[in-house]
């Protein structure tokens, strides 16, 4: 910058520029004396935040009379949004909205203080959790080791296989369940584990394993399910196929043709888990129904296929399926998803049932069913019993 002259004499001429360069040094003085003094990042906690949470910066000359700027990765953050409990060695705020890929990436933190000087510091960035997650979960019973006829007291492994279509990535609860089992048998996720990380899988699914070990007791049997619920979105909840199992049979071989995937139950109050429809009971009976859409199929074969009529052990209950018209065309579409639609609706004290409904393929295309029991039950998020 020119110097600016000591004194204006009688006669002289005051140009535009010597008046910027006026205001560029006051400007300069200004900030000096606001405490635009050095700046300095010395380290940001947490090393890895999301969109949105909380950002400690610590380092010097971060007083909030001090700073001209706040960023992160370009997205500005408002000086007077700076957050109680910040001083000039600690600066605490929100992090703005910025873009970022659902892996994450490494973002960079700038503050600026009002003399112009600038600090940076960094760390990882995940995107923001998102309101809603939207998943549907294939989850079914694949391999069980070692084979044959179910022995007394040995223990098996039951594997499943989670397909699943999320639109974020999201750790999920593992629930296994076996249902009316007497009370020396045992069910546990092999090796203790109780959650696992499903990555954001879309359009194409992603495949996660999990290894559910059975230990037999003396006599008996019961009903065996997979349940996965997502661990930061309440009420998303997933359960494969109640298996019955029982010691002398041999367990049942998977249907890879014609899968089911994890029901939508509309609604807050009724609940498909542990392989069970659970519904409210309640004093007006009109409200002992649950309305399924939709329960996804993939049907492995091209061609058509017929919903049949649902079978159910007791006259109480009563299932309608919605579907028009009662058929899946998949021709030319092999792997084809198509969603199944219908209503469970229970009388006063109608007991536990079994509720079969037939998928049938048709000449020598493949069949399935989708099995489950429809439950009455004062509260369906906490059933009890089971």
């Amino acid at each position: 910058m020119a110097d600016i002259p000591d004194i204006v004499r009688p006669g002289d001429v005051i140009s535009s520029d010597l008046f910027n360069r006026i205001i560029s040094l006051l400007n300069a003085h200004e900030a000096l004396l606001s405490g635009g003094g050095p700046i300095t990042v010395r380290n940001v906690q947490p090393p890895v935040r999301r969109v949105g949470e909380e950002l400690n910066v610590f380092g010097g000359g971060l007083a909030q009379s001090n700073l001209g700027s706040i960023s992160v990765e370009g997205s500005d953050v408002a000086v007077s949004a700076v957050k109680p409990g910040s001083s000039d060695s600690l600066l605490i705020f929100d992090i703005p909205p910025v873009m970022v890929p659902p892996t994450g990436k490494t973002a960079v933190v700038t503050v600026v203080n009002k003399a112009g000087a600038s600090a940076f510091g960094s760390f990882y960035l995940l995107p923001a959790i998102q309101a809603d997650l939207q998943a549907t979960l294939n989850i079914n019973r694949t391999m069980v080791s070692p084979g044959g006829v179910l022995a007394v007291t040995t223990a098996y492994e039951f594997t499943f296989s989670i397909e699943a279509f999320t639109s974020l990535a999201e750790t999920f609860l593992l629930e296994p369940k076996l249902v009316g089992a007497p009370n020396d048998w045992s069910v546990a996720v092999k090796g203790g584990a109780t959650e696992i990380l499903i990555p954001q899988s879309q359009p194409l699914p992603s495949t996660t394993t999990v290894v559910v070990v059975v230990t037999t007791g003396a006599a008996g049997g019961g009903t065996l399910s997979l349940g996965v619920r997502a661990k930061n979105f309440a009420g998303k909840v997933f359960s494969s196929m109640g298996e019955p199992i029982t010691i002398g049979s041999v367990p049942g071989t998977p249907n890879l043709d014609v899968q089911f995937m994890s029901p939508t139950v509309l609604g807050s109050i009724q609940k498909y888990t542990n392989g069970s429809l659970y519904i409210r009971t309640d004093a007006n009976v009109a409200n002992q129904r649950a309305v399924i859409n939709p329960l996804p199929v993939t049907l492995k074969v091209p061609g058509i296929y017929t919903i049949g009529t649902a079978v159910i052990s007791d006259p109480k209950w009563t299932v309608t399926v919605n579907n028009s018209p009662m058929t899946f065309d998949t021709t030319g579409t092999p792997n084809a998803i198509k969603n199944l639609l219908f209503t469970v609706a229970a009388q006063a004290n109608a007991p536990d049932a079994n509720v079969e409904i037939p998928v049938t393929g048709a000449g020598t295309l493949p069949h399935g069913s989708f099995t489950f029991q429809a439950k009455l039950r004062s509260d369906p998020s906490n059933p009890n019993p089971l």
